[in-house]
């Protein structure tokens, strides 16, 4: 696979994007709204002392003529004349001794922006006119003065109102700038990214070899990167697949060859059993018979040896049954038969067969079966087949040891379950022999096992019976501790 390039910075996307965004927005932005708002606020200050001075020289004479006749009727209408201006707040006419000819004032303006305003302006400025006799006479001498105290909060308004405009025009500008700026990032990177993501989505998974195109001008930025990558990926992708088919034809081939050999396997298991359960079954009856009348006989040599030759056929027999299990099992011949079963019954027989198998190495049995349990519907002979193998395995490696057998009862998922929990004190199981317990035959090649009789087919009989009936089992198991074998096995419908 190709090892990715390193991009330099100036050739990155995000450093264009990055780029474009810094210089438009910040260049723009700031300096010409902060340049604007900077000559607007000097500009206000001046055309506010402009109009004032204006105000105030309309009313010079009057205001003089007041003061000289000392006409104190003229000085009022003067005051209140220039409260006709709405920043005007306090007006006073003083005579040449600054006594008030006229004196008026009226409530500052308020506003939520009056501290805010106070950050440019400041609250208020007094403007002086000195009243001069010069107006009438030739006379220059001083005869009043004319004070008015401005309110700036309307200039401050007008202002801030002004600002504000700035603002949001600035704000007006970032939005088109920032339109242009995805336009641009539209083109540059997306447009190319749809034409790649659509070349890949008519790519075939399972054929993977098409390559994509570079779209133009984008050959050694990210896009481009990203895009030699994917081909290369593509182009191994591809080439797994491939080796992957021939792979699969291969385990396809081996899979068959396994299933022949498995049947022949089940077939030549099935003919062997059955020539072997003739003379066997001629060996159990005519031993049988020999037993029955062996009271005729003396030689109590013979009864023995008589003995002896019936196990080993009843043995013999037992083997075969369960190659005969086991071929069923794996040609899917055997069936179910589910019926109503009494299960503390059931469970009785199965102490009555296990007792002496387990005295004869004397080992303590002990069964616990609540009688509050009802009937269950199961096949019954495959379950107790399953639980015979289980215990005949515990008695068979357990030495004057315990075996415990508990049955109880729960509800899951709206079902009945019994859980049927088998406990031994025996030689117990390594960890390896724990994971092929269940595998057919395993008993035949465990050195561990072979001084015990079997061919190690019971477990894994057992697991396929309970795996029919749609139970489980588990083990828990440690080397000279002992096992115990728990199963679960659910209530089943009746078969009609």
């Amino acid at each position: 696979m190709k090892v990715s390039q390193y991009i330099p910075f100036n050739k990155r996307l995000s450093t264009h994007l990055a780029a474009w965004v810094l210089v438009i927005t910040i260049s723009l932005g700031l300096v010409f709204s902060a340049l604007q708002v900077y000559l607007d606020y000097f500009n206000v200050r001046a055309e506010f002392d402009n109009t004032i001075n204006q105000v105030l020289k309309t009313m010079e004479k009057p205001a003089a003529q007041a003061a000289y006749t000392m006409d104190a009727v003229l000085a009022y209408d003067v005051v209140m004349g220039l409260f006709k201006y709405e920043a005007i707040r306090k007006v006073a006419l003083l005579d040449e001794i600054d006594n008030a000819l006229a004196e008026e004032e009226k409530e500052a303006l308020t506003s939520k922006i009056n501290w805010f305003s106070s950050l440019f302006f400041e609250r208020q400025r007094i403007y002086t006119v000195q009243l001069y006799a010069n107006t009438y006479t030739e006379n220059e001498e001083v005869f009043g003065s004319l004070k008015v105290t401005v309110d700036l909060h309307l200039l401050a308004s007008g202002f801030l109102d002004r600002a504000t405009i700035v603002l949001l025009s600035t704000m007006a500008w970032n939005l088109i700038l920032g339109a242009l700026i995805f336009l641009l990032f539209q083109y540059l990177v997306n447009r190319p990214l749809n034409k790649v993501t659509s070349t890949l989505a008519t790519i075939d998974p399972a054929h993977p070899h098409l390559t994509l195109n570079c779209p133009e001008h984008h050959q050694e930025d990210e896009l481009g990167q990203l895009i030699n990558t994917t081909n290369t990926l593509l182009n191994a992708i591809d080439t797994r697949v491939n080796e992957r088919e021939v792979l699969l034809q291969r385990m396809e081939m081996a899979r068959q060859a396994a299933e022949v050999a498995n049947i022949a396997k089940s077939q030549f298991i099935a003919k062997m059993s059955h020539e072997l359960r003739t003379p066997l079954n001629a060996i159990i009856g005519y031993s049988e018979m020999l037993q029955d009348e062996i009271d005729e006989m003396t030689e109590q040599e013979m009864i023995e040896d008589l003995t002896r030759i019936h196990g080993a056929g009843t043995h013999l027999l037992n083997m075969v049954n369960d190659i005969l299990d086991i071929s069923k099992i794996e040609s899917g011949r055997m069936e179910l038969n589910i019926e109503k079963v009494p299960v503390c019954d059931l469970i009785e027989e199965i102490f009555t067969i296990v007792e002496p198998r387990a005295e004869k190495n004397k080992n303590t049995l002990q069964f616990e079966c609540p009688k509050t349990l009802d009937d269950f519907y199961t096949d019954a002979t495959k379950l107790q087949q399953s639980l015979l193998n289980l215990l005949d395995n515990a008695c068979k490696y357990t030495e004057a040891g315990n075996i415990s057998f508990l049955t109880k009862k729960i509800i899951r998922d709206d079902r009945t379950w019994l859980i049927f929990q088998i406990t031994d004190t025996g030689v117990g199981m390594s960890r390896e022999q724990r994971d092929q317990v269940f595998v057919a035959f395993s008993q035949a090649d465990d050195s561990s096992t072979r001084a015990y009789d079997g061919i190690g087919l019971g477990l894994s009989i057992t697991k396929n019976l309970l795996d029919m009936l749609g139970g489980d089992i588990s083990l828990e198991t440690e080397s000279g501790k002992g096992s115990t074998f728990i199963v679960h096995i659910p209530s089943l419908e009746p078969t009609e």
